[in-house]
């Protein structure tokens, strides 16, 4: 089974010619399981008691089949608790107007351009999240100038110091707009008036070159098994959940997410990601 598989492959990091392997080309040889199953099983599973995991993206389809299996777990018993927040009147959920798919990645960068820089004067926190370095570098060079003098990217101070530095500015009742990549979507604390607003740039997946998802994709497509929608989609909506409980903090906190990937709505499995996200009010088309 998958299980013992293991992904192979090679880094090559050249300091010399890019074009020939010689004597300046570094070579690493890379092994890893395709997943951690077997060796938390035998290392860990079989000598501990009990574990509790808690978190509020573990399920797909309202199920934990896929995090167990991931993790080895034949055990597992499982509750899931409705969240304290009442998402309809906290917060809305709109796909822009003009969203196009990132596919067409100049006109997608200049939509997202345009519409950020409507939020300049704002006069609260705006989070827009990216999948990559090169998307919001170009979204960054496209904003107008009054916006760039508002925004704050990932890397351009320390994180902490980007952070107090943004909630800064919204306790102030000014305007911050943070750029951040994926790792702003996991454990980001911004309460009240420092995150009004959350822009989803791009659907959430994996790069197509990792190594490990390759090899379980082949070994699923070998066994006539679809990996889009066994391994990419279910990555997908994890990180996306991630993602949108930035904005809903507590009780009190309200606000917007924005999609500018209409693939949320004009595909079909971009439904099914839909459909696992909070229940906040659905707008289509309005911004």
């Amino acid at each position: 089974g998958y299980k013992s598989q293991s992904a192979r492959w090679i880094k090559i990091s050249d300091k010399g010619n890019l074009c020939a392997i010689d004597e300046s080309t570094d070579l690493e040889m890379c092994m890893s399981p395709l997943t951690p199953a077997t060796k938390l099983d035998v290392d860990f599973w079989r000598r501990t008691g009990t574990v509790i995991f808690t978190s509020a993206t573990l399920t797909y389809n309202k199920k934990f089949a896929k995090f167990s299996s991931f993790l080895g777990l034949t055990n597992l018993k499982s509750l899931t608790i409705p969240s304290e927040f009442d998402y309809k009147n906290q917060g809305t959920l709109t796909v822009h107007p003009n969203a196009i798919s990132p596919k067409r990645e100049e006109g997608h960068a200049e939509l997202v351009s345009d519409y950020i820089s409507t939020l300049w004067d704002r006069n609260y926190g705006v989070l827009v999240l990216f999948t990559s370095w090169r998307f919001l570098y170009l979204v960054e060079k496209g904003l107008t100038q009054e916006c760039r003098l508002v925004t704050l990217v990932q890397g351009q101070k320390p994180f902490s110091k980007l952070i107090a530095v943004h909630k800064r500015r919204c306790s102030e009742k000014k305007t911050s707009i943070l750029f951040g990549l994926q790792s702003m979507s996991e454990g980001l604390d911004l309460p009240g008036n420092s995150l009004m607003e959350l822009v989803i740039t791009r659907l959430p997946f994996c790069p197509p070159d990792d190594p490990v998802d390759a090899t379980y994709s082949d070994y699923l497509e070998n066994l006539g098994s679809d990996p889009f929608f066994e391994i990419s989609l279910p990555q997908a909506s994890i990180r996306l959940r991630q993602s949108v409980g930035r904005l809903i903090r507590s009780p009190t906190d309200s606000g917007k997410i924005t999609f500018m990937d209409d693939r949320l709505i004009s595909t079909s499995w971009g439904k099914k990601l839909l459909f696992q996200l909070p229940p906040f009010k659905f707008i289509i088309g309005a911004h």
